[in-house]
This record gives C-alpha cells, sequence and structure tokens, in this order.
C-alpha cells in the first residue's frame, strides 16, 4: 500500500501471493497503520502516510503495473466492515472460491505492562523491567531469559500461575559494546514452549540529533555497525512509526536513513570508543533553513520537519538525553542575507527543547556549489563564517574526558580549508 507517494514508507506484505488468494487491505486512519492480510495471515502492520487521494490503485507501484484481470464480484457496504461483518465476508468468500482461510490467531497468553523494545537504546546503568499478567487458562508456566553477550543475566521462571497471575523481573544495562536478547516462554501444555516475546539487541549508550540539508551526505554503501541505530522514520509523518531501528545511508533519505557522515561518525564512535550511538535523523535534501523551523502554533505538527524530529525525540526519551546536535547547511539558501537571523530562530528552539545540549557541533556551510564536488567547494561566505563562529562559542559541559568529531573518509570529508572540529564530554565514555 502507498499513501502520499512516499516509497521509502508503503506498507508490504510478507505473505505472498501463491495461487487463488483473499487479500484483505485495511488502513486505520487514527494509528496511520496499514495492515495486509492473506488468506486471512496477516502479512503486514506498518505505519504509513495519511491517503491523500480519492482514488485507491489496486496492483499499483510495488514492482509492478495497475492491476490486469478478471473481477469476480463487488461487494458494497454502506458502514464499516468489522467484527462479525468481517467474519461473515471471510467466510463467505472463501467458501464460494474454495479458498483455504488460515484460522485466526489465539488470544494473547500474556499481557505485557513494560517490556524493553527491539533495538532499544536506553540509558546505561538504567533497570529495564520485563514485567506481565497472565491472560490465558492454558498457560502454567512463565520463564524470563536476558542473555547478553552469550551469558545469561537474568533466568527466572514462575510456575503454577493462574489467570491474572503477574510476574516481573529487573536487569540493570551497563555501558559498552554489549547487546541484551530478552526472551519470555510460557508452557501451554504443548509439546513444545511459546515464544512470547524475542526481543534483541538492546544495548545502551548515547543520543546523537542531526538535523540538515545534506548534498551529497545521504547516500553511504557502509554497512552499519550492530550498536548504530535510530529511531522512527526520518520525516515520517506517522504517530505509529515508533520503533528503534538498524541505522541505513542507503537511498535518498527516509526510513531509517541517518545520512552517509551520520551513519560513518556512529560506526567510528563504537569502533574507537566503544559507545553504542542512536541518531534522530531530521535532515532532509534540498530543503531552505526556512523549511526547517518550528510551526510557531504548533511545534509538534508532524507534517512539517521540525516536528517529526521533534515528535521522535520525545517518544524515544530522548529529550533530556541530547547532548550534542549537528546542524549541516548544503545548498538552499545558506548564503542568503538574512541566514544568520534565521539561523538564530533555529537555534533558539533547539536550546528550547533539548535542555541540556551543548551547542558545539561539527558544522560546514555551502553556498553556490549546486553540481559541485562539495569537498573541494570554496571557502564559506562571511555570513557563514559568522554563524559557525556562533555556534563554535557555546562552551560544552565540564567533564573529565572528552569525545572528538573527527572528521569522515574523502568521499564525504570536508577539505582541509573548510572544516572545523568541535569536542564535547560524555559522562559514560
Amino acid at each position: 500500500m502507498l499513501h502520499a507517494g512516499n516509497f521509502s514508507q508503503q506498507a508490504v506484505s510478507a505473505v505472498g501471493v501463491n495461487g487463488a488468494s483473499i487479500v484483505r487491505v485495511r488502513f486505520d486512519t487514527e494509528s496511520g497503520v496499514a495492515r495486509i492480510a492473506v488468506n486471512n495471515n496477516q502479512g503486514a502492520a506498518d505505519p504509513i502516510p495519511q491517503n491523500i487521494d480519492s482514488v485507491i490503485f489496486l496492483g499499483a507501484y510495488q514492482r509492478g503495473n495497475f492491476y490486469s484481470g478478471q473481477i469476480a464480484e463487488v461487494l458494497v457496504y454502506d458502514r464499516e466492515v468489522e467484527g462479525a461483518d468481517l467474519l461473515a465476508l471471510d467466510t463467505y468468500l472463501h467458501t464460494r472460491y474454495a479458498i483455504e482461510r488460515t484460522p485466526d490467531p489465539l488470544p494473547p497468553t500474556i499481557v505485557f505492562d513494560a517490556v524493553p523494545q527491539n533495538m532499544m537504546l536506553a540509558r546505561c546503568g538504567d533497570s529495564l523491567i520485563v514485567a506481565g499478567r497472565v491472560a490465558a487458562a492454558r498457560v502454567k508456566n512463565v520463564a524470563v531469559t536476558i542473555d547478553t553477550n552469550g551469558v545469561d543475566v537474568v533466568s527466572q521462571s514462575f510456575f503454577d500461575l493462574a489467570v491474572d497471575a503477574t510476574f516481573r523481573v529487573g536487569f540493570v544495562v551497563e555501558s559498552g559494546a554489549h547487546l541484551y536478547n530478552v526472551v519470555v516462554t510460557a508452557d501451554t501444555g504443548g509439546v513444545e514452549l511459546d515464544t512470547v516475546i524475542n526481543n534483541r539487541n538492546i544495548t545502551c549508550g548515547e543520543v546523537i540529533a542531526i538535523t540538515d540539508n545534506p548534498i551529497r551526505s545521504l547516500v553511504r554503501r557502509d554497512s552499519p555497525s550492530p550498536f548504530s541505530r535510530t529511531y522512527g522514520g526520518n520525516f515520517s509523518s506517522q504517530r505509529a512509526d515508533t520503533l528503534y531501528k538498524a541505522s541505513s545511508a542507503e537511498g535518498t533519505g527516509g526510513g531509517a536513513n541517518v545520512g552517509g557522515w551520520g551513519l560513518y561518525m556512529q560506526n567510528a564512535i563504537i569502533e574507537k570508543m566503544g559507545t553504542p550511538t542512536m541518531v534522530i535523523n531530521g535532515g532532509v535534501g534540498g530543503t531552505s533553513i526556512q523549511q526547517h523551523l518550528p510551526d510557531p502554533n504548533n511545534r509538534l505538527n508532524l507534517s512539517t520537519i521540525y516536528g517529526s524530529w521533534l515528535y521522535r525525540v520525545i517518544q524515544s526519551g530522548s529529550k533530556d538525553r541530547i547532548r550534542w546536535l549537528f546542524w549541516y547547511q548544503g545548498e538552499s539558501n545558506s548564503g542568503a542575507d538574512d541566514y544568520t537571523a534565521l539561523f538564530d530562530q533555529l537555534r533558539n528552539a533547539w536550546l528550547e527543547d533539548l535542555p541540556i545540549c551543548s551547542i558545539s557541533w561539527l558544522c560546514r556551510y555551502v553556498r553556490d556549489v549546486v553540481g559541485t564536488d562539495i569537498t573541494n567547494s570554496a571557502t564559506p561566505s562571511a555570513s557563514s563564517k559568522t554563524v559557525t563562529q556562533r555556534l563554535l562559542s557555546t562552551p560544552p559541559p565540564a567533564s573529565p574526558s572528552t569525545m572528538a568529531v573527527t572528521t569522515a573518509p574523502t568521499d564525504i570529508s570536508p577539505s582541509a580549508n573548510n572544516s572545523s572540529t568541535s569536542t564535547a564530554s560524555p559522562s559514560s565514555v
């Protein structure tokens, strides 16, 4: 399913069609989640943009053309089809066309009050909680196992549980290159245990903000380190897009993209310092600085670059964790006469929304270089220098240790005459 022409944020079914099939596609406007089921087997539950077109295309875009084939019948309802109506419709279609229907999934055996997310980046030293309640009588025993680097940190079982019985386990996430895996299994009387939760690659580290207008900085073929991750989708307008993801620099933005130099920086930090990182990316190519300003009437307007970025900062619990923000202005209006005044507005917004952020960046401003190699661009304009000096004049927080931002390899690094290196000090390094 494709909405708003956003090819980087489609709903794509993991269940394929093999022969005659019944495909059910539903979009929830409130949550922004698209669901695709093939023969009642759910293949997708993906957040995508709101639909802005009155036309629904069948078979369009997803590596194919418009639908070409026969339509057996069209059923029109004067109400939303759900509950008993949906079951009756499904039964009718599967019976009439002799297509096997996957049975409905069993109701949940356990309802969780707290569980660390897959690929979560927690605060170092925090205690993460696994807590739940038994919701089905067939559950007899529950086991919680937490391991890191192949060694169990927690292995606890709860026996002879009744419906509504609760359990709770906590563990501390220690700093360093550690990946924690959380597995919860339930004994329901079958031959094998039911795996209820299998959330992997949980770690802790530093959160970094990027918001920029990149030129060549988007595409990079590096593979992300297991310790380099992001949250939500780059410039996502969906409230439901709140998953931790492995960082990417493929393509031209959207999804898990953190930009070429962003991914290089993340990989370098874990390699040289042993610190996992998460980037909240607000970079969108081809944009002016005006487009990065917050909506004065609604700071969390998800249709704006700033609102989408700030929403992901808040939802990931990073508002009071971000101490470094990188602004990389590209080709669009970086030499405009009012650039300094506009930048002051943006900088004040950052300082208001990121209370502990040290405005101390590796910055480079480029003007009049569209279509040229930015690694060999001319010296920045006087106005660009003024803004850069203001950025670098804000002192970093006091700390006995130092984090140095190093230049990237030659294909994305600034030239020797047109770069600045700043330092800041993470307490966990």
